[in-house]
């Protein structure tokens, strides 16, 4: 069973979604539709049932999106990108075109969804409920208040299995 530290700042694929919509990063409503694996750097992401993503605050109010496996590697780099967000959904934007729907709940291929009341530039705390609890890393860091110390031991437990992983191969 997993635990909230073994679950820290972890975005499950099932609400990470390429989706089709107006391309006006300004607009206050969206209607999100063609749900579909996430797309970025010219080709669609192979994302297996056990991935996760994470989404890291940098500066001058840019995001960074990453996928990474179960074990905790990373498989993509998104550009770094402007989020607009609601309360229930944030919407990672790059080069003013590109859109990666992360949802507050999970979502299948093929759906749809309505949004309004988003805000470019969206604040922290926006983005953070929007994402549920856990879910942002904030300045791209790995210490400090935004990450506990519970972080830390999924650090440490994605190093236990790096080095088990090592020695089984001696």
């Amino acid at each position: 069973m997993a635990t909230s530290s073994e679950t820290c700042h972890k975005i499950p694929a099932n609400r990470v979604w390429d989706v089709q919509w107006s391309g006006s990063p300004s607009a206050t409503a969206e209607n999100f539709t063609s749900f579909n694996t996430p797309y970025t750097a010219g080709q669609r992401l192979q994302v297996e049932a056990d991935d996760y993503f994470t989404l890291a605050g940098k500066p001058d109010n840019k995001y960074q999106l990453q996928q990474l496996r179960a074990n905790g590697t990373i498989k993509t780099t998104f550009a770094e990108g402007e989020v607009k967000a609601n309360s229930e959904a944030a919407f990672y934007i790059v080069n003013g075109f590109y859109g990666t729907l992360i949802t507050k709940e999970a979502h299948q291929y093929g759906d749809s969804a309505s949004l309004s009341n988003l805000a470019l530039r969206a604040p922290v705390a926006l983005v953070q409920e929007a994402l549920g609890p856990s879910c942002l890393l904030e300045d791209g860091s790995t210490s400090g208040p935004a990450v506990s110390a519970a972080c830390t031991t999924v650090a440490f437990i994605s190093l236990v299995a790096v080095i088990k992983t090592l020695l089984s191969g001696m």
